[in-house]
């Protein structure tokens, strides 16, 4: 039995260090990646931490032109590459930036992008097969829960004299990727059997919700019931997407194992871990950048300005000028105005009229 006990040791000690090697590696591969055209990277990372955001987009694109096919392997197993290549973006956030490294409010993550092919699906398509890969869902949030802090570290002191003992105790569950997550019972006493009271000031939290995601009622087959799968989000992800919001998801899907009890029926619930979450109309909705914006004051310097924008408008469709004219102004409104002799008139309400008399539509070009 000694014998057999031994031999078990030796070959848990060899896998954890083949893991181990697995793991720097893959710290090493993806420094170098960073390191390969680091202004760049270093542009990315300033601006997003510039602006209160802590996950750092990247590209499938550079991930397979780094090396052939590692792109579909990250798809299959993305937890393999996730916690040392966030580890090799800290290091080299630290090698350019020590000081944000030091104020960051919380750990950078990354945000993978790009064309995840039969990854990118529906809730109908998350089954078994999916298991631990990364995929990207869309479909409309129906059902959110409440924002809540979820404990990290906890901090633990001398209930009955105040000496500044301190220990902590990291709580980690299935939503961090962890191969052996760290979670159970607060300590009730130390190591000499003094008793130990949770310092709540000093433990460390972060936020946590939970919400169900629909798929679309023009993306489910006619005549079924739409599916949905319930999405866990952490940190800055939480409360980002009320019910009824349309939804891009990105993340990991995972079984979460039951409580224990004296039985089990076999079957887990699976939830999608998020790792990004954009908004629908966000993405439809892109902002206007600055050549837009000298466009835009371009055309409004024209005298024919208004001309070329009922031209514009349904060019699909000839003639029919003032109905143009007309809807062009219901579209842009007007502004309310208060004449001399107190009559208060809003310019919208007056212009829906421009295609019935034409006195009114002068009115409204004159407004």
């Amino acid at each position: 039995m000694d014998s057999v006990g031994l031999l078990k040791k030796t070959d848990r000690e060899e896998t954890q260090g083949d893991e181990r090697d697995e793991y720097e590696s893959r710290v090493r591969f993806f420094s170098d990646l960073l390191h390969s055209n680091r202004s760049r990277w270093e542009k990315v990372i300033d601006q997003e931490i510039s602006n209160k955001r802590y996950r750092i987009p990247v590209e499938l694109k550079e991930i397979r032109d780094s090396r052939e096919g590692l792109d579909r392997e990250f798809l299959k197993a993305p937890v393999k590459y996730l916690l040392p290549w966030e580890e090799a973006l800290h290091s080299f956030l630290r090698e350019i930036n020590e000081k944000s490294a030091s104020e960051l409010k919380q750990p950078l993550r990354l945000n993978v992008q790009g064309a995840f092919g039969r990854n990118h699906l529906t809730p109908r398509g998350m089954n078994a097969v999916m298991l631990h890969q990364m995929v990207k869902v869309e479909g409309i949030v129906t059902k959110a829960g409440l924002m809540t802090p979820k404990l990290l570290q906890s901090m633990h002191v001398h209930a009955d004299k105040d000496d500044g003992h301190v220990e902590q105790r990291d709580h980690r569950d299935t939503t961090a990727f962890k191969h052996a997550p760290a979670a159970g019972a607060l300590p009730k006493q130390d190591s000499e059997g003094n008793k130990l009271a949770i310092e709540v000031g000093l433990s460390v939290y972060k936020n946590y919700q939970t919400f169900a995601v629909q798929e679309a009622p023009e993306s489910s087959p006619a005549g079924q019931i739409p599916r949905s799968i319930e999405v866990v989000c952490e940190g800055d992800l939480a409360d980002k997407a009320k019910p009824g919001d349309r939804v891009q998801i990105t993340g990991v899907y995972r079984p979460f194992p039951p409580a224990m009890q004296d039985f089990t029926t076999g079957v887990w619930p699976s939830r999608l871990i998020a790792t990004d979450i954009q908004l629908i109309k966000e993405m439809t909705e892109a902002p206007f950048v600055s050549d837009d914006i000298k466009n835009i004051k371009m055309i409004a310097e024209r005298p024919d300005a208004f001309q070329l924008l009922s031209r514009s408008f349904s060019p699909s469709i000839c003639g029919h000028e003032r109905v143009k004219s007309g809807l062009l102004l219901q579209m842009v409104g007007g502004m309310e105005k208060d004449l001399p002799n107190g009559t208060h008139f809003v310019a919208t309400s007056i212009c829906s009229w421009s295609e019935i008399h034409p006195a009114v539509s002068r009115r409204c070009f004159a407004s």
